[in-house]
Order: structure tokens, then C-alpha cells, then sequence
């Protein structure tokens, strides 16, 4: 049987269920590996024709020679699952999560009173915000707490200025006295609605003035601080957190229920909504006796740690441990 009717057949009899699919070259070479909460949908997607389908695709899928189908219980699955397996094989249509080592992290330490905007996470003690995984928010980010902090990122430090002298800087180098850096940073991400509120209208203020420009520039620092600020909550306050999170299993009567500790899905169980309470006696049990899990939050993990806080966030259904 030639490989095309293979192929063909594999497509008619791919369900329309959430999964993971890898597409393979004529020697068995991993090209692209996707997910889908349609996966049949979403597969012959790639064979329909597409006007509109850029170069890149259009070479890849002529490079198709198989494809391997594997089906998950929730699209939570099959987001972990697609995650792994790009880190895992790198393909080479696959440009998402490929390169990890771009992302940065950003530090403020009270000793010297400085902030940084770094390509690895330091070893030294100090308040560290990352990985950032997006660079042009991680820029506005950056923007917003240069000019909030301007003493922090200043190289001098060794007195007075002219940026002192002309009131840009608060010139805390010329006493040697710096407030702390760090509880500042913190305090401005757990309360980061009033000062969004105040970068709001900041920037209604210089439209309606039409400076645009600045408004825009007031509008990358905002995007940046809220982006700040969720990394924030996701890589601490939801990784000290042990909960239990509800997912139903599409076309079926069933359920899953995650076990999640320090960011982490430490048990799984399935089963009807008349089992719940003995599902969720089951995981809290689990959950009590499993030691505390410390997740150490880094460039390979960060991706995983999005989708499940983002589930958690938006998809799941929650129960207290």
C-alpha cells in the first residue's frame, strides 16, 4: 500500500478529540508536533487548500509522509504534553518554546540599591522576576521600573549628578541612603491595580492631548507591568499553593481531577460526578502526605508552569487540600 493511502486512511480514521500530533518525513523525521482539542479538524486543516497559507507552511506539508495521532483525556493534557515534547525533540517547522535560553530575568537587590534586566538568573541573594518569556513585554516592563526607580539603575553611584541637579534622579547615592528597593518592587506588583489605574489615565490624558507617542509609551510600560505582575503571582503565590483542579472530559459523562503542589500535578484520578467526594478524599489524602514540593522555577519549566497557571486561572474548577 503506498504511503499517501496510508496517510489518507490514518486522517479518516483520526477522531475529533483533544490530543497530540507529531507530522513525520519520509524518514520518519519528526517535522512538526501540534495539539488540538479537534485533532481530525484540525489535521486535514493542513491538507485543504489554503490560499492564504504562508511558504513555510506549504513547504512542510509537502514533506508530510506520516502522522502520528495521540489522544488525551483534556486539552490541559495535551498542552503538557505538546510542551514536553517540542522541548524533548526540537522540530524544525516548530518555532514556539524552541529557544528558552533567550528569555531574562529581572533582579532588584537593596545592596546598592540596583535593578537589573539580566540574561541568567544570578546567584546572589536578591528579589528575581522570571523568566520572562515575552521580550517586547519584558521591555516595557523594564521601561516602567526604569522610570519609577531611576536611582536603581544608575551606574554612578558615587554622588551627586547632574541628573540630581536637574531633579530626574532623587540622588539617594549622594547620602548613601536607599529605601528598599525590593519591598517596593513587591508591594507595586501586589497592588499593581492602583498604579494601573493611575498609567490609564496618564495615558487618556496625553491622547486627549494628542501625544500620541508618549501615549503609546505609556501604554508598552502598562502592558508591561500587568504582564509583570502575573508573572509574579504565577512563579510564587500559585506555586506555595496546593489545590485540586476539575476538568470535564469532553463527549463523556467523566472528569478528571489534577492534584496540583507547588505548581506541579503531583496525581491524577477520573470519574463521574456521583464519585467526586470520594475522588476529592482520595487526592486530599495524597495531598496531606506528599512532602511540601519546592519547584524551582526556570528557563525549561516556565512554559508548563503558564499552562497550568492559566487553567487554574481561567478553565478549571478548584477545590481547597
Amino acid at each position: 500500500m503506498k504511503k499517501d493511502t496510508i496517510l489518507k486512511k490514518k486522517l479518516e480514521n483520526t477522531l475529533n478529540c483533544s490530543g497530540v500530533y507529531k507530522m513525520l518525513d519520509e524518514k520518519g523525521n519528526i517535522l512538526y508536533i501540534g495539539k488540538s482539542i479537534a485533532l481530525k479538524k484540525r489535521i486535514h486543516s493542513y491538507f485543504a487548500k489554503e490560499l492564504n497559507r504562508n511558504n513555510k507552511v506549504k513547504q512542510m506539508v509537502k514533506r508530510i509522509k506520516d502522522i502520528e495521532v495521540y489522544y488525551t483525556d483534556t486539552e490541559l493534557d495535551a498542552l503538557l504534553l505538546e510542551c514536553r515534547w517540542i522541548r524533548q525533540y526540537k522540530p524544525p517547522y516548530n518555532t514556539a518554546l524552541m529557544h528558552p535560553e533567550k528569555y531574562s530575568y529581572f533582579t532588584a537587590t537593596d545592596e546598592g540599591c540596583i535593578l537589573e534586566w539580566v540574561k541568567n538568573k544570578p546567584m546572589k541573594e536578591a528579589f528575581i522576576l522570571g523568566p520572562m518569556t515575552h521580550k517586547s513585554l519584558a521591555r516595557g516592563a523594564y521601561a516602567y521600573l526604569k522610570k519609577r526607580y531611576p536611582y536603581a539603575v544608575c551606574s554612578r553611584k558615587i554622588g551627586s549628578c547632574m541628573d540630581y541637579v536637574t531633579g530626574r534622579c532623587k540622588g539617594y547615592c549622594a547620602d548613601n541612603h536607599y529605601p528598599s528597593l525590593t519591598d517596593q518592587v513587591i508591594e507595586e506588583l501586589k497592588n499593581r491595580e492602583i498604579i494601573e489605574e493611575q498609567l490609564t489615565k496618564q495615558m487618556e490624558r496625553l491622547a486627549d492631548n494628542w501625544e500620541f507617542e508618549k501615549a503609546k509609551e505609556v501604554y508598552e510600560q502598562l502592558k508591561g507591568l500587568k504582564y509583570m505582575s502575573k508573572l509574579y503571582e504565577m512563579t510564587t503565590v500559585i506555586q506555595e499553593e496546593t489545590y485540586i483542579g476539575k476538568l470535564p472530559i469532553p463527549d463523556t459523562f467523566y472528569y478528571k481531577y489534577y492534584l496540583i503542589k507547588g505548581g506541579q500535578i503531583v496525581a491524577t484520578l477520573k470519574g463521574v460526578g456521583a464519585e467526586e467526594e470520594e475522588i476529592l478524599k482520595k487526592l486530599r489524602r495524597i495531598g496531606r502526605l506528599e512532602h511540601k514540593v519546592v519547584l524551582e522555577v526556570d528557563k525549561e519549566n516556565i512554559e508548563t508552569i503558564k499552562i497550568i497557571y492559566s487553567f487554574r486561572k481561567k478553565k478549571m474548577k478548584v477545590f481547597k487540600v
